[in-house]
């Protein structure tokens, strides 16, 4: 089936789901209907990038927009277990950045997920913006169980990975590759039975005009 089939395939099902939980949200719980508009809205996100063809056009961005959108998604879906996200930023911070946005919104949900899987019993995570005169930086912290060198050296090298069973490390390589694509970079640091903390660069572009915006 060529790329083109598949976008005009998928059209109607989404429609569909759209159809359906509009008309099942006064029997579902609040909760359960944000959850269902999530999924959907991460079904959109894919099928956008499926319509693309290839890679994902670069635009100006809000990350604290992006980022929000990302906990917010998150938070519901870790009810009842244990686990605190909490967002922080530096003031009057400038955010926008010239980046793909479901790329890196997938980056930045793959390392809240990896940062909840090493707290088997629920921990924090905590995400924070900062920037430098050239780069925005966002860190994200965990207090999970933490890595030892050896296995820190693994989980960055082609294909390592860390406490997922059937894991391919290709995540953190797709994280790592983006990254690079935008000019910027990746960095992990974890100290064993403490947590650990990923760091993302991006450079800060000029501020786009009026018509990029």
């Amino acid at each position: 089936m060529t790329t083109q089939m598949l976008v005009h395939d998928l059209k109607s099902p989404i429609a569909a789901l759209d159809t359906l939980i509009f008309a099942l949200a006064d029997r579902l719980h609040d909760d359960e209907v944000n959850l269902a508009n999530l999924a959907i809205s991460r079904i959109k996100d894919k099928f956008k990038l499926l319509k693309q063809k290839s890679s994902e056009q670069k635009e100006y961005s809000n990350l604290i927009e992006l980022i929000k959108r990302v906990i917010n998604e998150k938070r519901i879906f870790y009810i009842g277990k244990n686990v605190e996200i909490n967002f922080k930023q530096s003031e009057t911070l400038f955010t926008k950045v010239l980046i793909e946005p479901i790329k890196f919104k997938r980056i930045i949900s793959d390392i809240i997920e990896n940062a909840k899987e090493a707290m088997p019993d629920g921990g924090h995570i905590v995400i924070h913006l900062s920037r430098t005169a050239d780069n925005i930086i966002i860190k994200v912290r965990d207090n999970g169980v933490g890595m030892s060198p050896q296995i820190l050296k693994l989980v960055q090298e082609k294909g390592g990975t860390y406490l997922k069973e059937n894991g391919s490390g290709k995540g953190l390589q797709h994280a790592k590759e983006c990254l690079r694509m935008w000019g910027g970079s990746l960095e992990i640091d974890s100290i064993l039975g403490i947590g650990s903390i990923i760091t993302l660069n991006i450079p800060i572009s000029n501020k786009p005009s009026l018509g990029q915006v």
